[in-house]
This record gives C-alpha cells, sequence and structure tokens, in this order.
C-alpha cells in the first residue's frame, strides 16, 4: 500500500511538470525575442518581448519566460535607468535556478550590476559583475564576456579608477578583436580615448578615438559615427583646436541627421552652437541654436526648448541684438513656467543676473540674483527631502523583496529536501544528489543575498546620513544668504540715507544755524518776559498781602487811634483802646516780616521754615500757658519748597496755631511734621473742648486755611469731636 500511493504520487507530479508547449510554440517565442532585439524603438521591443513572456506563461515554458524576463529587465534598465525591474530578475534568477541554466543566471547578474551602476551604487554593481565573470563568463568567453569587461571599465572610471578602466578597455577590445566583433571593438575604442582623454594623454586619446572612427565608418555604423566624431570635437575643443574641433561637430551633426534620431541631432546642434559661440561666430552659433530649439520644439521636448533659448538669449546678447535677447528670455521664462521647471527658471535668472551686472545695471542684476537664489535653495531644499524619501522607499523595497526572495529561496530548498527524500527512498543516489547540489547553491544565494543585503543597508544608512547633513548645511547656507541679503539691504540704505545727507547737508547747516539763532533770540526774549512775569507776580502778591493784611491793620490801628481821643477822659476806657492799637502794630510788624521772609530767596531751603514754624509756636503757645510737643524732622537740608508753596504752607501751619491758641481751650498740644520721599505731612492736634463738625459754622480760619490747602494741591483733613480735642492734616507733594 505504501508503494502504491508512492507510485500514484509520482505519476500525478510527471502529470503536473509535464510539457505543454510545442516546437512550434518555441519557435515563435524565441522569434519574438529576436524581433525585440532587431527593433528600432525601445516600446516596440517592450511590446514583443512582453508577447513572448505572456506566450510562455499560456505554454508553461518556463525557459522562454526566464528570457522574456531578463529581456524585459535589459531593455528597462538600459532605456530608463531609474525603474525599478527587480521582479523580472527574481523571477529571472529563480528560473535559471530551477533549471539550472548557469549562462541565464550570469546574464541576470550582469544586467543587475548595469542597474546599480546606472543607479551610481558602484559597490553593489561590482560584486554583480564580478559574480557573473567568475561564475561562468571568465569561463565561456563570448560577446557577453567582452561587454562585461567593457562594463567593468565604465565602472572602473566612474570610481575614478584610470588605470584599471583602461586596462579593461583593453581586454574588452582584445576579446572583440579575438572573435572578429568590429562593432564591438569600435565602441571599447572610443570609451578608451575617452579615458585617455580624462587621463590628459592628447596623443592616446586622439589616436583611439581616430581608430574608432575609422571601424565605424567601415561598418557603416551611422550612431557610432556621430558618437565618434562629437567626442573628437570635445576633445580638441578642450585642446583649444577650436578648428578641428568644429569641424568634427559638424560632421556630428551630419551623422546625427543621417541617423534620424531627432535627440542626438538636438544635442549635436546645441554643442555646435557652443563651440562657434566660444569662437566669437555668434550669428552661425545662434543659427545653430535655433536649429536645436525647432528639433526639441518638433519631438515636443518643451524642456529643452527653454533651456535652449536661454543659451540663444546669451548669444544675443553678445551680438548686441537686445530685443531679440529679451525676446528668448521671455520665451525661456514662459516655456519654464507653464512646464513649472524651476530648475530651467533658476537659470534663466542666473544668466539674466549676469547680463546685467555685465551692463552695469545693478539693480535688475540684484532683482535677478535673489530670485535665482530663492529658486536654488528651494530647489535644493526639495530634492534633499526628495532623496530622503526616496532612499526610505528603496530600502524598504529592498528590505520586503529581499524577505520575500528568501522565503522562497527556503520553500524551494525544503521542497527539493522532500524529493532529495523522496529519491534516497526509491534509491536514486544520482537524482539525490543533483538535489543535494541545487540545495548548497541555493543556500549559498541566500547568504550572497544576505551579504548583499547587510552591505545595502549599511549603504542606506549612510547615504541617509550625508542627506541629513546635506540638507542641514543647506539650512545654514540659506540662513547665510538670507543674513547676507539683509546685510546687503542694510548698506544700500545705509549709502542712500548717506547721499540724502550730502545732498541736503549744507542746507540743514544754513537751516540749523538761522533757527538756533532764532531760537536763541526768542530765548532770551522768553527769559527775560519770564523774569518779568516773576517779579510782577512778587509785586502782585506783596501788593496783595500789604492792602488785605497791613492795609485792615492799619485801618483798624487808625480808628483806635481815634477812639483813644474821644476816651481820654476815661482812662480805663482808653487803655483799652491803646493796647488794641499795640496788639494790631504787632500784627502788622509780623506781617510785614512774615511777607519779607517769604520773598527772601535764601529761606527756600526747609530749614529756615522749620526754625521760624518752632519759634511761631512757641510764642504763640507759651504765652497760652498750653504744654507743646514738637516733632519735626532733624535732616531736611535735601528739600527745599519754592516761594508760593512755602507761603501758602506756613500761612496754613499759622493759621492752625492761631485757631488752637484762641478757641480750643487746650491744655496739650502736639505738632508732628514727618518727610518721606518727595511728600510733607503735617500733623496738629489738641485736647481742648473740640467741636461737632457738622453744626460749626466755617470762619475766615478754616476756609483759608482749605483754600491755601487747594492752591498747594495737597490733602486737608479736619477731625473734631465735642470735648476730644481736635486735630489738622496736611499731605503734599513737593
Amino acid at each position: 500500500m505504501k508503494y502504491l500511493w508512492l507510485f500514484w504520487w509520482l505519476t500525478f507530479s510527471l502529470v503536473l511538470n509535464a510539457q505543454r508547449y510545442t516546437k512550434a510554440d518555441s519557435l515563435k517565442i524565441y522569434g519574438l525575442l529576436n524581433a525585440a532585439d532587431a527593433a528600432e524603438e525601445v516600446s516596440q521591443a517592450l511590446l514583443l518581448a512582453k508577447q513572448a513572456l505572456s506566450l510562455s506563461q499560456q505554454t508553461a515554458m518556463l525557459r522562454g519566460e526566464g528570457w522574456a524576463n531578463l529581456k524585459i529587465a535589459f531593455l528597462l534598465v538600459e532605456h530608463t535607468p531609474n525603474t525599478d525591474v527587480r521582479q523580472y530578475w527574481q523571477i529571472g534568477t529563480r528560473i535559471a535556478t530551477q533549471l539550472n541554466d548557469p549562462f541565464m543566471l550570469a546574464l541576470a547578474e550582469l544586467q543587475q550590476g548595469k542597474y546599480w551602476m546606472y543607479n551610481n551604487d558602484l559597490p553593489v554593481a561590482e560584486q554583480f559583475f564580478q559574480k557573473a565573470l567568475t561564475t561562468y563568463f571568465d569561463k565561456q568567453p563570448s560577446n557577453y564576456t567582452a561587454v562585461l569587461y567593457n562594463d567593468l571599465g565604465v565602472l572602473a572610471g566612474k570610481q575614478n579608477q584610470r588605470e584599471q578602466e583602461a586596462n579593461w578597455y583593453f581586454k574588452a577590445m582584445k576579446l572583440h578583436e579575438q572573435l572578429g566583433d568590429l562593432h564591438g571593438w569600435a565602441n571599447s575604442a572610443g570609451n578608451l580615448a575617452n579615458a585617455f582623454y580624462r587621463l590628459e594623454n592628447k596623443e592616446e586619446a586622439i589616436k583611439y578615438a581616430k581608430e574608432a572612427l575609422r571601424v565605424h565608418a567601415k561598418n557603416n555604423n551611422v550612431l557610432g559615427l556621430a558618437t565618434v566624431t562629437g567626442n573628437l570635437s570635445t576633445m580638441y575643443s578642450a585642446y583649444n583646436q577650436l578648428d578641428s574641433a568644429t569641424i568634427y561637430r559638424q560632421k556630428s551633426v551630419k551623422y546625427a541627421t543621417i541617423n534620424g534620431q531627432k535627440k542626438h541631432l538636438v544635442q549635436a546642434y546645441q554643442n555646435l552652437a557652443l563651440l562657434l559661440e566660444r569662437q566669437q561666430k555668434y550669428p552661425e552659433a545662434l543659427e545653430a541654436i535655433e536649429q536645436s530649439i525647432a528639433l526639441s520644439r518638433a519631438t515636443n521636448d518643451l524642456a529643452s526648448a527653454a533651456a535652449k533659448s536661454r543659451i540663444a538669449a546669451e548669444i544675443c546678447a553678445k551680438m548686441q541684438h537686445n530685443d531679440q535677447m529679451v525676446r528668448y528670455y521671455r520665451e525661456a521664462e514662459r516655456l519654464a513656467d507653464s512646464l513649472q521647471r524651476k530648475d530651467i527658471l533658476r537659470d534663466v535668472y542666473l544668466s539674466q543676473s549676469s547680463y546685467f551686472a555685465k551692463v552695469n545695471d545693478f539693480k535688475n542684476a540684484y532683482l535677478h540674483s535673489a530670485q535665482y537664489h530663492a529658486l536654488k535653495d528651494s530647489l535644493e531644499g526639495i530634492q534633499l527631502k526628495k532623496n530622503i524619501s526616496d532612499l526610505q522607499v528603496k530600502y524598504e523595497s529592498e528590505r520586503k523583496d529581499f524577505e520575500i526572495a528568501k522565503l522562497n529561496t527556503e520553500k524551494l530548498i525544503r521542497q527539493l529536501e522532500i524529493e532529495k527524500q523522496k529519491a534516497i527512498i526509491v534509491g536514486d543516489k544520482l537524482e539525490a544528489q543533483r538535489k543535494e547540489d541545487k540545495i548548497q547553491l541555493l543556500t549559498q544565494q541566500q547568504k550572497l543575498r544576505d551579504a548583499i543585503f547587510s552591505r545595502q543597508k549599511e549603504l542606506f544608512e549612510k547615504q541617509l546620513l550625508i542627506t541629513k547633513n546635506k540638507e542641514q548645511e543647506l539650512q545654514l547656507a540659506r540662513q547665510r544668504l538670507e543674513l547676507s541679503q539683509k546685510d546687503k539691504e542694510l548698506k544700500e540704505r545705509q549709502l542712500q540715507r548717506q547721499q540724502m545727507i550730502q545732498m541736503v547737508g549744507a542746507g540743514l547747516v544754513l537751516l540749523s544755524m538761522l533757527l538756533a539763532w532764532i531760537l536763541f533770540n526768542r530765548y532770551q526774549l522768553r527769559k527775560k518776559l519770564q523774569e518779568k512775569e516773576v517779579l510782577l507776580a512778587v509785586r502782585n502778591t506783596i501788593s496783595k498781602d500789604l492792602h488785605d493784611e497791613i492795609g485792615s491793620s492799619l485801618t483798624n490801628v487808625n480808628i483806635l487811634n481815634e477812639l483813644t481821643k474821644r476816651t481820654l477822659s476815661v482812662p480805663t476806657q482808653a487803655q483799652e483802646y491803646l493796647q488794641q492799637a499795640g496788639e494790631s502794630i504787632q500784627q502788622i510788624s509780623e506781617s510785614l516780616g512774615d511777607i519779607v521772609w517769604n520773598i527772601n530767596p535764601q529761606y527756600d531751603d526747609i530749614q529756615n521754615l522749620l526754625v521760624r514754624m518752632r519759634r511761631y509756636a512757641a510764642d504763640m503757645l507759651d504765652g497760652a500757658s498750653i504744654l507743646y510737643q514738637l516733632e519735626f524732622p532733624e535732616d531736611v537740608s535735601h528739600f527745599k519748597l519754592p516761594m508760593d508753596k512755602r507761603r501758602d504752607f506756613y500761612l496754613v501751619y499759622k493759621e492752625a496755631i492761631n485757631n488752637l491758641v484762641k478757641y480750643s481751650k487746650a491744655t496739650k498740644a502736639q505738632i508732628k511734621l514727618a518727610v518721606t520721599g518727595n511728600v510733607l505731612h503735617l500733623r496738629i492736634e489738641d485736647n481742648g473742648i473740640g467741636f461737632e463738625m457738622n453744626t460749626i459754622r466755617k470762619g475766615n480760619g478754616l476756609n483759608n486755611m482749605q483754600h491755601r490747602a487747594d492752591l498747594l494741591k495737597s490733602k486737608f483733613m479736619i477731625s473734631s469731636q465735642p470735648h476730644r480735642g481736635t486735630s489738622i492734616e496736611l499731605t503734599m507733594e513737593v
């Protein structure tokens, strides 16, 4: 029963893996692949290769499916290097491993090397190239081996390993020659000429370029002729042999025209224009660049037309055809704007800035320079962010592909292990050994993929760090540029101010002198007027005081004198009148003393005021037999009161003391003066009979104190209760 089950299982497996395709299918598939090789247009070649892939899948032709996947990958890599084609290689590699086809496997590795070289991941590219070389192509020399030698030369050139580059090209040429492939030999010879050119070996560079040109001419390879004549033109131009450079550039245009590929012809005309411009043959240069612009438009390559319109504008500027120059600049700007090509617009602004600077139009030069730097920084920032994003996407994609490939390999190994065990069971040692070899090969391939992925991970992290550092450097550069622009604007404003000052300086000086003279005269006049006003105010004050105080007192003395004369017959009555007259005369004397004291500037010091206040309090309170306490500050030398404030303050104080003596019937009194900062506080209180604040009728004394307090702009407060004394407070700022 056990062997019966095994028999049915083997039969079912053979049925599933039976060959379904016919010889006709095989011929058709390979015919499609050969047609793809011969197709001139990439789109047509891709279509044929995909038809071959579809037919291979329909007919279960595994080998055809493998070659079709590799063909599609090759076409995409050669013509669109940034396209992700790893899925095609993975399928091709899996099929090559399954079929045990070392040639297909080596070709897949060769293509992967090209892909990574085109995308500038040079260490990974070298790993794939070397593996393809050592595992197959070195052992089986062919045109593919020569092509691989040539690619290794290109890779060495990208790494600036010039001697290795030349050695690889020599090996490729030798093998092409042995195989009789003159077309391949000429291509490698052309590359060798470029290598010698970069090594600054003029003789060898020209020699091999001309050898390649001779072979291309013999083979009637028009595309090769266009390429090599263009390279020769570049070499002669670098060696400053402009006549020879022009001849070969014109030949390059001729061959490109015969070849009919307009993109090559666009570049050929542009290179010719730049060469003629260098020779100062501006009309011919303008004609050539106009041809390039027309071809760009014919192929709908508007970005190329915009870039070449800038070159045409620069040539017109050198010819001093300003109207034509402006037209080309505007056309370049319009196309760049419509295409949203900030990189082209940036170059246009830079070109315009250089032109305006040469013609000393610095304002327009600065404006275009600012626009150039703004776009330049913006593009660099966008590119850096894109690079970081691309790196992350690329890494994640590679990681997923690696995981998928690893799972597939593990699955295939498990399947091979099962098949190996089955072969051992049926006693087929040869089949078991084949399965073991495949298992070992898959294991080694997985280890290689592990190493490659680890290397790619390290490179990704390094590139990510470099990109982020560049982003930081760009931010610093942008900040430096902003500071520089601000500094430039500041200097320009300073220059404008200086020019303005120079223009109006003389007028301002004269005007200033005139104004100074006028102001000085007005100041003197105002000072005299102020002195007169002060003197008039003093006179008015003295006049008022004499009229109010002295005048009324003199009138009273005169009346008392008349009454005394009339009452001489009554001595006691006359004596009383004479006493009252004496008191009035005493008041007149004190008032005169107060007036003289108030107008004397030497008494502005508050210390003199305090002395007078003490003397007055002592005279009045001692005469009334009232015990009193004076609390005045010790040092008030820094404190001064102007004449008007000193007078009103003293009169408030004097009126308060006078009222205390006349009406309070007090036995004790306290007078306190405090100075805090610029605030002066006076408090006078007694233990007299007091009065009712609501019922008392205010006389002239209280009204005068309130009036003078208002003049001082001070806080004035009277507090009193019957039989509990009276307090007066005055607070003023000086």
